[in-house]
């Protein structure tokens, strides 16, 4: 059975009172709580920060120290196997073959754009923790405090006054036993990670979220891009358990203080 929640958590519910926590959940959500995984801990994706990770990876030798920028692999890296059609497949080439040459167009390294969907799931720095309750799960990313909102309430995406593109996208979610499936739309366009690799604003994100080793989140993504690939893309990615005994994220902000990142 998962612990119980924070009281930030029951604050954000809207879940208060005099009563104690575990009776303010047990009138909220009664039973449902005991179904739902302990995803409890802090997460790191597996490196490298390509958005396939160390599948379909050809990494550029680190020249100066520059694998050591936190956004992202070394510049001239790249990845192999999205189905783009042609004519993408021919700007992501261009973009690489810049990068090898020391030109990087990373919106991230203004430190004021966020990464957003699908970046998050593939090729985001830094810590993740994952808070779960019976209608909504929140993924919340240290860096730049980052925060997926999926709805696993039973409804589905809003209608069309509401359809514009979101940094987040639009999630909606259901758990189909110890796994989170989630539906995601309305993505802005941009690109997956530092490599430069593009996506446009039409796409479709399926994923399904599972514990599948003690230490290991798996997500496996079926992404549909209608503008730039000519097929459906499936991947997998992992996000590994951090030894430090950590229940949250500290959170990295872009405020500046002579010259140093808090």
């Amino acid at each position: 059975m998962r612990a119980l929640a924070t009281a930030a958590t029951l604050a954000f519910l809207g879940i208060a009172g005099s009563v104690s926590a575990a009776d303010n959940l047990a009138a909220a959500y009664g039973d449902s709580w005991k179904a739902l995984p302990d995803w409890r801990g802090v997460w790191y994706l597996e490196q490298p920060l390509l958005f396939t990770g160390p599948e379909n990876a050809v990494l550029a030798k680190d020249a100066g120290g520059q694998n050591a920028f936190e956004h992202g692999v070394t510049p001239g890296s790249y990845f192999k196997g999205a189905p783009y059609k042609s004519e993408y497949q021919k700007i992501y080439d261009e973009r690489v073959a810049k990068a090898r040459e020391g030109v990087v167009e990373d919106p991230v390294e203004t430190c004021y754009t966020p990464h957003g969907m699908p970046r998050l799931m593939g090729a985001a720095p830094g810590a993740a923790e994952f808070q779960i309750t019976p209608k909504q799960t929140w993924i919340i990313f240290d860096y730049m405090n980052q925060t997926r909102r999926i709805y696993t309430d039973g409804r589905e995406h809003p209608g069309v006054d509401m359809q514009w593109p979101r940094v987040m996208g639009h999630s909606v979610g259901k758990w189909e036993a110890q796994t989170l499936v989630i539906d995601t739309v309305w993505t802005k366009d941009g690109i997956y990670d530092r490599t430069g690799a593009p996506h446009s604003d039409q796409l479709h994100i399926v994923e399904r979220i599972t514990k599948t080793d003690p230490d290991t989140l798996t997500v496996a993504m079926t992404i549909e891009d209608a503008v730039m690939f000519s097929k459906p893309w499936e991947l997998a990615r992992r996000f590994k358990k951090s030894p430090k005994k950590w229940e949250s994220v500290p959170g990295f902000y872009c405020d500046y203080d002579g010259g140093a990142a808090k």
